[in-house]
């Protein structure tokens, strides 16, 4: 019987093109395709697993963002303790990839069509000078702020609207 598994992961994707596996996607100056947050877990399943394990998202990121509890799930035959699962995993990632936790999900569990909220952090670094710390982890803007005004425009974020425009293929979406 397959068991679907998901994964809570975190990541600093500093070094990353973003969740998503690219398959034609170079990078001009070196010509060598940009690596992901998916194919880099999908490999280590490889090695763990000797198959292909195909890894399905809750959702993509772009290139050099973070995240601290990405969803992900996947199927397999494999008995492997969760636990064991997820040190195996774990060994088998670069630091800045870590399964925080590994754990049985019902049949019908798709991560990205299970997903029920995304959060969003954006940082803002508003002082004089920028941080080594937070470089890839703050926008820095030496310049003052004026929160009121940012307020009072951002309500016009708030409400119904349509995101036809932000699609890839809007025809076939059944909301935008």
């Amino acid at each position: 019987r397959m068991r679907n598994i998901k994964l809570t992961i975190e990541y600093d994707g500093t070094d990353y093109a973003g969740w998503q596996r690219q398959t034609s996607r170079r990078h001009p100056a070196s010509r060598q395709t940009q690596k992901t947050i998916q194919e880099q877990i999908e490999i280590a399943l490889k090695k763990l697993f000797k198959e292909d394990i195909k890894l399905i998202g809750s959702g993509r990121t772009d290139a050099g963002v973070h995240a601290f509890a990405q969803t992900a799930n996947f199927r397999i035959k494999h008995r492997i303790p969760l636990d064991s699962l997820q040190k195996a995993l774990n060994s088998k990632l670069t630091k800045d990839i870590v399964i925080v936790k590994a754990e049985h999900a019902d049949d019908n569990f798709h991560a990205r069509f299970s997903a029920k909220s995304k959060v969003y952090c954006y940082t803002i670094l508003n002082q004089p000078r920028p941080s080594a710390f937070l470089k890839n982890r703050a926008f820095f803007c030496p310049y003052h702020i004026d929160v009121s005004i940012m307020r009072r425009e951002a309500k016009a974020l708030l409400g119904k609207h349509d995101f036809r425009s932000f699609c890839r293929c809007a025809s076939v979406k059944k909301d935008t």
